[in-house]
């Protein structure tokens, strides 16, 4: 074989290789897969006093999940009675939770935040560092919202991970759930990790990790595309209306 025709084949297998892993990112539930990349978003009686904090969330998923995809959100107003979106709630006592997946638009709210966390127990780490707090929450929620689990709900978890964690920070239905596919190797860096340890440090720019870049274009497309891809459903979960947190 010339050097011509194996540098060829050489870069042949390294593009295909590439597509193969970009479809093969995340832990994702195949049943509650949205339908459409358009997906419409408001605030449930919103209060004039937080309009830059929902600005910094708006700003946080735009500048993640959208940024990174085919996916588009649209709305961002005030709740109107009757209306199909997803219908987030902020409260001082709230624990932020989300919907999983187009079960949000069956959920109402779909969504819980929380813009005053850094007072709450089990937050310590956030006195000081609200926006940062706030911005890393909304892109984690949102992240269940389009359809993500934990990573530390996978069966294939480090042991590490599983020993630093309270009982109730993993879900072991999800983890042993009879439809549920893996899609890749465990992600460390996930921002749907709870043992992410540098998530709380990480730049606006810096929240997703490779892998959840890649797993949001496999269930939104690239960034600029008209449609969702059309892949069949990977995954899947017995239980719609679960909130994960």
């Amino acid at each position: 074989m010339s050097n011509h025709l194996r540098y060829l084949v050489l870069g042949l297998a390294l593009i295909f290789s590439s597509a193969a892993l970009a479809d093969n990112k995340a832990a994702t539930l195949g049943r509650i897969r949205w339908e459409t990349p358009n997906i419409n978003v408001c605030w449930v009686a919103p209060l004039p006093a937080h309009a830059a904090y929902r600005k910094l969330v708006r700003d946080a998923v735009q500048a993640t999940w959208v940024r990174q995809s085919g996916l588009q959100l649209t709305g961002w107003n005030e709740c109107q009675a009757g209306e199909q979106a997803v219908r987030i709630v902020v409260g001082a006592d709230e624990w932020p939770r989300a919907a999983v997946g187009k079960t949000a638009y069956l959920s109402d709210p779909s969504m819980w935040l929380n813009f005053e966390i850094d007072k709450k127990r089990g937050f310590d780490g956030c006195k000081g560092k609200l926006e940062q707090c706030i911005r890393v929450i909304a892109v984690h929620e949102f992240g269940h919202m389009l359809g993500l689990i934990h990573e530390q709900d996978r069966p294939d978890t480090p042991d590490e991970c599983q020993r630093s964690l309270s009982v109730d920070q993993m879900n072991l239905r999800n983890r042993n759930a009879a439809d549920l596919q893996l899609l890749s190797s465990y992600d460390t860096n996930s921002v749907m990790n709870y043992c992410n340890k540098k998530l709380w440090a990480a730049t606006p720019d810096g929240i997703l990790s490779p892998d959840d870049v890649a797993a949001i274009r496999v269930l939104f497309g690239e960034p600029g595309t008209a449609s969702r891809p059309t892949r069949p459903a990977m995954g899947g979960l017995q239980h719609l209306h679960d909130l994960v947190r």
